[in-house]
């Protein structure tokens, strides 16, 4: 599962990735001047269309003896308090993280470098996706970016929640601003026991509204409520269970089932006290519980594909990372066993009457090549035959309307 939301991911954000990366045609230096040192610049992107990014650019030559292969790898660090302070910048994109943890990582491999090569001018490296970033705190932050950079051969990178990297053999880091508009991570652990509880009653309701919470949808959120029951210990790097917040969380648990009894747990109410403290990692993490709670019947119906909607635009989820994490589930769900109306049929596919003609076929026909695609990567066979229900599904959405 986990292979194929990378997967999906990177369909949304590798438009973005795909030309910006150093290039393999570096600049051998030849001439009789000084070749200068390698710098980064960075500078916010002018297109805002789906999301914030800052464009990372790098230029100078290298002082590498012998022509080679290099692995480029960049991390994030929240220097705001100084650099003898400073604090890991995390990112819920799995593609985009360090192998054991969730600390931001961007890896360039198989960049070619001739001896004392590099790059006379600026060239694109990468682009941060600031609005998938975790950060300390909210408001204006420095934060601080490090290139390390390694031989080819090496395959594991002396790197930790972004400290480390004593065995690289070059280092470069640049420093810029940016006003994190989201609560951080250390002033959500103040607020973290009201997040999980919203997050919890969000995923009660979302199980609930068929009138049948089962014991499938209640092992769901008992293991989400685990896996969240953690603390960030500054001094060893590394995320901690809690025993008193799994009873914390537990509790709220309890209440919220009594409240769901009761006929009074209003959404609406939910969303909006979740929004004013969560972070962005916090309200994608409440969607997608929701949608395990969703794909545990195998199902998704148009009231509940309505409600997660709902849920989503109330928590400002942009649409291309809702689709993600929507296709993510739906490999899961035994679509081919189950009897769907149109309206059903229409929400597993994502399609509406307000869409003209021409916009289905082409959604449709995109979606096609993709999940199409995608029976090459999926891990059982269970996936495969959804994979291929989903193009059973398009297929037959496209001969109706041709």
């Amino acid at each position: 599962m986990e292979i194929i939301f990378i997967v999906i991911i990177v369909f949304w954000i590798i438009g973005r990735f795909a030309d910006s990366s150093e290039s393999n045609n570096s600049y051998n230096n030849s001439s009789t001047s000084y070749p200068s040192n390698p710098t980064l610049t960075i500078r916010k992107s002018q297109d805002e269309r789906d999301g914030r990014w800052y464009v990372v650019k790098l230029r100078g030559f290298f002082p590498f003896k012998v022509d080679g292969s290099y692995s480029f790898v960049y991390s994030l660090l929240d220097t705001t308090d100084g650099d003898d302070n400073a604090h890991p910048v995390f990112t819920f994109v799995p593609q985009l993280q360090e192998d054991n943890n969730m600390a931001f990582q961007f890896v360039n491999e198989g960049v070619y470098i001739p001896a004392y090569g590099g790059w006379e001018d600026y060239t694109q490296a990468f682009q941060i996706p600031v609005d998938l970033l975790s950060l300390a705190k909210k408001g204006k932050r420095r934060l601080t970016l490090v290139l390390r950079i390694y031989p080819q051969y090496v395959n594991t990178f002396d790197i930790n929640f972004g400290f480390g990297g004593e065995s690289a053999i070059f280092h470069l880091t640049k420093d810029f601003m940016f006003d994190y508009q989201n609560p951080g991570y250390e002033e959500i652990s103040e607020n973290k026991e009201n997040i999980v509880k919203y997050s919890i009653e969000l995923a009660i309701s979302m199980a609930n509204i068929d009138g049948n919470y089962d014991n499938q949808e209640k092992q769901i959120i008992k293991e989400w409520i685990t896996q969240n029951s953690k603390t960030f210990n500054e001094d060893l790097k590394e995320w901690q269970h809690d025993s008193e917040l799994i009873k914390i969380f537990e509790e709220a648990y309890e209440n919220a089932l009594q409240e769901i009894v009761n006929h009074n747990l209003p959404i609406s109410e939910i969303l909006n006290n979740l929004k004013q403290i969560a972070d962005t990692k916090s309200k994608h993490d409440a969607i997608d519980l929701c949608y395990k709670v969703l794909a545990a019947d195998g199902n998704m119906d148009r009231e509940e594909s309505n409600l997660i909607k709902f849920i989503a635009d109330e928590l400002e989820i942009q649409q291309e990372e809702l689709l993600a994490m929507q296709d993510q589930y739906i490999i899961s769900m035994s679509i081919s066993e189950k009897s769907h109306t149109e309206e059903d049929i229409n929400s597993i596919l994502g399609i509406n009457n307000e869409m003209s003609r021409g916009e289905k076929i082409h959604k449709l026909k995109e979606d096609f090549s993709k999940w199409n695609s995608r029976l090459n990567v999926v891990s059982s066979q269970e996936e495969k035959d959804n994979a291929q229900a989903m193009i059973d599904l398009i297929s037959k959405e496209l001969t109706k309307l041709r």
